[in-house]
C-alpha cells in the first residue's frame, strides 16, 4: 500500500492470473485499506478516499477499454460516493495514448524497447547496473518476508478461530498469546462464523 502527498491510500497490484484479481479480491483489499485507516477506540470514523488498482495481464472484462472503473450506486441511479474507488487497468491495451504506452512498456523485456525515457532508464538500472540488481534484490526479500508474515498472520487467525469455536482459549486469552489487535480479534470472530 501507498500513500499519494494528500494522504490518499492506493493498493496497486500487477495480475497475471485473471482470477488473482477477482471483484471478491478487490473487495477484500479495499476492506484491509479501510481497516489500516481506523484506529481502536476512534469515536467518529473519517477515512481518505482509496484506490484498490489491479493491472490485468490480459483484458479480464472483454471489452478493449484502457481502464474499468467500477462504482457504487443506490438503486443503480444515484453515485453512493463513499470514497472507494477499484479500477481495472487492461494490460492488453495498446491505444495511441499514455494508458497504452504504458501498458506496452510493462510489456517490454528489454529497457531500450519502451517508450517512456524516465520507466526506461528505470528499469536498465534495475535489471542492468550491479546497484541497481542488489537494491531489486533487496526489494524482492523485502517482499517475500512480508507474504510469509501474512501467511503467518492469516494461519494464526485460523488457529484462533478453531481455538475459540472449540472453547479451548477466551477471547482475552487468545489476544494476548497472539498479540492480536482488536481488528485482527474482529478477523477471529469471523472466521468463527464462517466455520460454524
Amino acid at each position: 500500500m501507498a500513500h499519494d502527498s494528500t494522504g490518499k491510500p492506493y493498493d496497486i497490484e500487477i495480475q497475471r492470473a485473471d482470477e488473482g484479481a477477482g471483484a471478491q479480491r478487490a473487495r477484500y483489499n479495499a476492506a484491509l485499506m479501510d481497516a489500516n485507516e481506523t484506529v481502536e477506540g476512534q469515536k467518529k470514523i473519517e477515512l481518505p478516499e482509496s484506490y484498490v488498482i489491479f493491472i490485468t495481464e490480459n483484458d479480464i472484462y472483454g471489452e478493449g477499454l484502457p481502464l474499468y472503473k467500477i462504482d457504487r450506486f443506490i438503486n443503480g441511479k444515484k453515485p453512493f460516493n463513499d470514497g472507494s474507488h477499484i479500477i481495472y487497468v487492461n494490460g492488453k491495451y495498446r491505444g495511441n495514448d499514455p494508458i497504452g504506452d504504458l501498458m506496452h512498456d510493462f510489456s517490454c523485456n528489454k529497457a531500450d524497447d519502451m517508450k517512456n525515457s524516465v520507466l526506461a532508464q528505470r528499469a536498465k538500472y534495475l535489471k542492468e547496473n550491479d546497484k541497481g540488481v542488489n537494491h531489486m534484490c533487496k526489494i524482492m526479500e523485502d517482499f517475500a518476508r512480508e507474504e510469509r508474515e501474512e501467511a503467518k498472520a492469516e494461519r494464526d487467525i485460523e488457529t484462533a478461530a478453531k481455538l475459540l469455536s472449540k472453547g479451548e482459549m477466551s477471547e482475552e486469552k487468545i489476544k494476548d498469546f497472539f498479540g492480536f489487535t482488536a481488528e485482527q480479534m474482529d478477523l477471529v470472530k469471523q472466521e468463527v462464523s464462517v466455520q460454524a
